[in-house]
């Protein structure tokens, strides 16, 4: 996470990351503390809100 500004270029004045639950952990959330970003990492075992908003499969082609 550190090498992200030297990747993609300089950040936002307050940066914000979503990351999954798979992150869900102490140290994960001190680093994105320390590098002060503003972070809501998905709960363990509260499932990220990541279903379609039709109730179908993410592989359903788009209409029209």
């Amino acid at each position: 996470m550190r090498q992200i500004p030297d990747t993609i270029g300089p950040l936002p004045d307050q940066p914000w990351v979503h990351p999954d639950r798979g992150y869900d952990s102490t140290p994960t959330r001190h680093l994105l503390d320390e590098l002060g970003y503003v972070h809501e990492i998905a709960r363990k075992p509260i499932p990220a809100p990541s279903k379609p908003g039709n109730g179908g499969s993410w592989n359903t082609p788009t209409p029209g």
